[in-house]
């Protein structure tokens, strides 16, 4: 009997195990820095967009990352959309990246629309939506994912709509 309940927990550590790796393993690519660096020139296509009118198709990362920059009368928000569903640990850190992308200016709001759809909204008075967002090149990637990482602790998500801003 010892032996079967011994052999059940086995199996359920080495299936706990292989889940743990395989998002491990998913996790990995959307924080390595080829795609940190593609998610800044995504926000920066996605904001030159935006201010130039252009509210086509959005621009996505080769993770299928999407952001979308949208001007509203008191309120400037940025939303970020998933092909997959991003525990809020992993949406929380590329939220925090994109305030590093954006001048480091802390936003009002950090919301968790679902499981796919994060957004970060600042006060108008506050941020620039003009204002060109950082060019992350090699030396700076190093710094603003350790900033993103420390920030992300800091940054609490709130179940919410952008529509409470607009």
């Amino acid at each position: 009997m010892w032996i079967a309940i011994i052999g059940g927990v086995a199996a359920g550590l080495l299936v706990a195990m292989v889940l743990v790796m395989r998002s491990e393993r998913g996790y990995r690519m959307l924080f390595s820095d080829t795609h940190l660096k593609a998610l800044a020139e995504t926000l920066e296509a996605a904001r030159e967009a935006a201010m130039s009118g252009a509210y086509g198709r959005a621009p996505t990362t080769f993770e299928g990352v999407e952001a979308r920059w949208e001007v509203m009368p008191g309120h400037v928000a940025m939303t970020l959309s998933t092909q997959r569903m991003l525990a809020p640990a992993a949406a929380r850190f590329l939220l925090a990246f994109a305030i590093e992308c954006a001048h480091r200016v802390r936003p009002i709001a950090a919301l968790q629309i679902d499981r796919r759809r994060f957004a970060l909204v600042w006060d108008a008075h506050g941020f620039d939506p003009r204002r060109e967002l950082i060019d992350v090149d090699d030396r700076a990637l190093a710094e603003m994912r350790a900033r993103a990482a420390d920030a992300m602790s800091q940054l609490s998500l709130s179940n919410g709509h952008l529509s409470a801003y607009r």
